[in-house]
């Protein structure tokens, strides 16, 4: 387990900027599959910070994340409890993206052991995946309305 940040500095963490889900601008999107290369960035108005990779397959209702992992070069210098938060926050922040993408559903693949836990504090179905040694979380949404 991580050690944990302390509350009030994760508030401040969080008050300064949001995570953002965008397409990673070092990888050409592949026109032959339905998969796109994804990072999570923590925007400030002072700095940003990738955090996490991930790829989004396209699927008309869910928001699908897989390979969803720690990008070594944006937390090199982080410590572990910052770490910790940014994962949760990640996890918490990936029904925003999915609203905003018009999804219903989200699912997360990955091989991080700590994300179950933030499956479970954040309302994710937990599974373990047997063959690819990894971890899923499943978390139905509220859809947009007109859906």
């Amino acid at each position: 387990m991580f050690a944990q940040l302390n509350e009030d500095k994760q508030k401040v963490l969080k008050g300064t900027g949001r995570l953002d889900l965008i397409i990673n601008p070092l990888v050409d999107p592949s026109s032959i599959r339905k998969k796109t290369d994804h990072i999570v960035v923590h925007n400030t108005e002072n700095f940003s910070r990738s955090l996490f990779s991930c790829i989004i397959s396209d699927m008309e209702k869910w928001l699908v994340l897989e390979n969803f992992s720690i990008r070594k070069s944006g937390v090199t210098t982080m410590r572990e409890a910052s770490l910790h938060m940014y994962l949760g926050w990640a996890i918490e922040s990936a029904t925003t993206w999915a609203r905003e993408r018009n999804k219903c559903c989200v699912l997360i693949h990955t091989r991080l052991p700590h994300c179950t836990e933030w499956f479970v504090e954040h309302g994710y179905a937990v599974r373990k995946l047997g063959n690819q040694k990894g971890f899923s979380g499943f978390k139905p949404i509220t859809c947009n309305k007109g859906e």
